[in-house]
């Protein structure tokens, strides 16, 4: 047996771990107590891995599907070598707008995947790129089109006073730092140790979730409900002098229409619509608004909701009024490890509205966010009945068959496809409609480098890990498969790089020999803050010291963060002038993170199958009861597009009239039979979001029987 460093890729926590190998087979895995970031934390999520890389649920060939729609066994390379020729075949009678791409979790915690598949698609000249971060958190993205930026970043926890979570369990979720105050890893120790030190926090949610249970003020508000809550805070705080009104002056435009904007949203309005006490709504507002160092953030739970553009926006007006942000004289313990991408000096990005500019989308009035187009609006650019449809889709590490929504319009618009490639590990739902699905490496067989994850420590942290067990024959790196392609395409590739949500430049690569990982890691980080060689000599993990301050602005560049533009006006007055549109439902769905799975991976995992043949519904005891069910019961959830099944478990945590499961579990297949799959519940036509196109997806009107078999 041989015992080696690396560290855990199932999700963005990134935390240090120590294998336990013996003949190509994990035995154990531990949490690395020499990780200077995790510190020994490994949660049960990251012990899944053992049961997928020691063969269960693996595919250990590449599939290419049959006329019949049966698969068979064909070799990666003759894989490779059929699909590039039908993609330029495509491409030169559709044009390269016919080729498009998502990328998942898995892509995104791969350090070079993100990157290469990027810079493929911009080499075939293809601008149809989508991803799951559309599906759950695009409102940020429109924020900081409306808004702008404030480019310094916010404060890691440690340096607050009083910091707000809305709509997000890092606890469990590792969904932290820079998209809560809290780090991803162990972030419950995190919390300990910075309300030791006499921190304060709020946290909003339809659960008192494991990250609420240690609030200092916890508001349980409906779902759906966050602007009406966020505006009701804002008048408060405007009303009562707490902004900081020197930060305003200096950074802010539009704050006397968002004044006016919210002037009706009084605290027992706020409270008559969010079912939080009047009185709650104040406290929040003064705990907050008279803190010295105060931030906010938000999660999927607000993202995923009713409004929730507008939710993003007014819940970083808290931020804007009283300069949640780190300001001059503030200690910086982030900037990027690698790439050292976070400004120092005190500066605003004005804002950018992306959507609006080319390219467009065809089929609906939709632009970019972030460089990406909205992925609830895939289907139906597959589905156009024009010429320069959308007809061939590279999927890398995701599985939009279960998360996109309105599963079975987004199927149908798969199997139209006249060429689907899957990279995976596993044959997933959306592998299952494939026209080839090629077999992905698992994390601990490929070399890697925290290059994705650059900017989501709450140190200028990077680790480095080598490949600690043998790959199957049949398997590429995603990188490997995007080179190949480009290769066999004909196509230069110019390598784009950088942190997660960041797009760098980094030259043209050499495509006469295939380079090696390290070799592809080296160019990745060329001409950054760290060498490759010096970080592999760190197997768990290196700090960079990082000991400055944030320099106050220079002379005035006129920037300034738009608190209040005319859009954003009329969203508030039409928030404030709506009806209860759940007539006809009991019940309001929410999405959950699970405990035991990240998003659709490690669901057939056998434990995981063991414990939950179906997906966990869970639900107040009360509302149980007057339901005159029992624990365990199979519940029939139907909303107003769909129908799927949930095993009940009682949660006291659990705000009355208001259900949870996790999203993304179970099949899309009909052919499976009855499913927990939440998407089904999702309408991709109707209640959609303005600008990113955002289907409610958690919120959801539902009911709830006893399911008959």
């Amino acid at each position: 047996m041989s015992v080696h460093k690396s560290y855990c890729r199932i999700c963005s926590g990134t935390c240090g771990i120590e294998l336990e190998v013996e003949n190509n087979k994990i035995l154990q895995i531990h949490g690395d107590d020499d990780n200077p970031i995790s510190r020994g934390y490994f949660c049960v999520k990251g012990t899944y891995s053992r049961e997928l890389h020691n063969g269960e649920d693996r595919l250990f060939s590449a599939k290419r599907r049959c006329a019949d729609g049966s698969f068979e066994d064909v070799k990666t390379p003759q894989a490779l070598d059929e699909i590039a020729a039908k993609l330029s075949q495509m491409i030169a009678k559709h044009g390269p707008r016919s080729v498009a791409l998502y990328y998942g979790t898995g892509s995104s915690t791969n350090g070079l995947s993100f990157g290469m598949a990027q810079t493929w698609l911009a080499a075939i000249g293809s601008p149809e790129l989508y991803s799951s971060f559309t599906v759950d958190q695009s409102a940020k993205w429109v924020g900081f089109g409306r808004m702008g930026m404030f480019a310094t970043g916010k404060p890691v926890l440690e340096d607050l006073d009083v910091a707000l979570i809305v709509g997000n369990n890092p606890v469990v979720s590792h969904l932290g730092y820079p998209l809560s105050a809290i780090p991803m890893s162990d972030a419950n120790r995190w919390v300990r140790e910075a309300k030791a030190n006499g921190t304060k926090l709020i946290v909003v949610d339809p659960r008192r979730t494991e990250t609420a249970r240690n609030a200092d003020l916890y508001l349980q508000i409906k779902p759906g409900t966050d602007a009406t809550l966020f505006a009701a805070m804002i008048r408060l705080i405007l009303q009562n002098g707490w902004e900081d009104k020197a930060f305003c002056k200096r950074f802010l435009v539009s704050v006397e229409r968002l004044r006016s904007a919210v002037e009706d949203f009084t605290p027992e309005f706020a409270s008559r619509r969010t079912d939080i006490p009047a009185d709650q709504i104040v406290a929040a507002a003064k705990m907050f608004g008279t803190a010295v160092r105060r931030s906010a953030s938000s999660g999927t739970g607000t993202n995923m909701a009713k409004h929730s553009n507008l939710n993003e926006h007014l819940l970083e007006c808290l931020n804007a009024l009283c300069g949640g942000y780190r300001k001059a004289g503030d200690p910086i313990r982030v900037t990027g490890a690698i790439f050292d991408a976070i400004p120092t000096v005190e500066i605003v990005l004005p804002p950018n509205r992306t959507w609006e500019a080319e390219p467009r989308m065809r089929g609906a009035a939709a632009g970019k966010l972030n460089g990406e187009f909205p992925s609830s609006r895939l289907p139906d650019e597959i589905l156009r009945d024009d010429e320069d449809r959308i007809r061939a889709l590279i999927v890398s590490g995701g599985n939009p068959a279960a998360s996109i929504g309105g599963t079975e319009h987004t199927s149908r618009a798969l199997k139209s496809l006249e060429l689907l490639v899957v990279l995976d590990p596993r044959m997933t739902e959306t592998g299952r409609m494939a026209h080839y699905v090629i077999p992905a490496t698992l994390p601990y067989e490929r070399e890697d480098m925290t290059i994705n994850q650059d900017l989501w420590f709450p140190r200028d942290f990077v680790q480095y890990t080598a490949a600690h067990l043998e790959k199957l024959p049949c398997a590429l790196d995603d990188w490997e498969v995007f080179w190949e392609l480009g290769k066999l395409m004909n196509v230069p590739m110019d390598l784009i790089t950088g942190p997660f949500g960041m797009s760098i430049l980094k030259g043209r690569l050499d495509m006469t020999v295939r380079p090696t990982t390290t070799e592809m890691l080296k160019s990745a980080c060329k001409g950054t803050r760290i060498s490759v060689d010096e970080v592999k000599k760190h197997p768990s993990g290196m700090v960079l010291p990082t000991e400055r301050v944030v320099q106050a602005a220079p002379s005035d560049d006129g920037s300034r963060l738009d608190v209040c533009p005319a859009d954003v006006y009329d969203e508030i007055i039409a928030v404030q002038d709506e009806d209860d549109e759940n007539t006809g439902f009991r019940y309001l769905l929410t999405s959950r993170r699970a405990v035991h799975v990240v998003n659709s991976s490690h669901q057939k995992a056998a434990k995981v199958v063991a414990r939950h043949p179906v997906a966990p519904t869970f639900m107040n005891p009360a509302d149980i009861s007057a339901e005159g069910l029992e624990v365990g019961a199979l519940i029939t959830i139907s909303s107003g597009n769909g129908q799927i099944i949930g095993q009940l478990t009682a949660d006291a945590a659990m705000k009355p009239g208001v259900i949870s499961m996790p999203h993304n579990w179970g099949s899309a297949d009909p052919a499976d039979g009855a499913t927990s799959l939440t998407a089904t519940l999702i309408s991709l036509e109707k209640d959609l979001e303005a600008i990113n196109f955002m289907p409610r997806q958690s919120g959801i009107p539902v009911n709830i029987g006893r399911h008959v078999q």
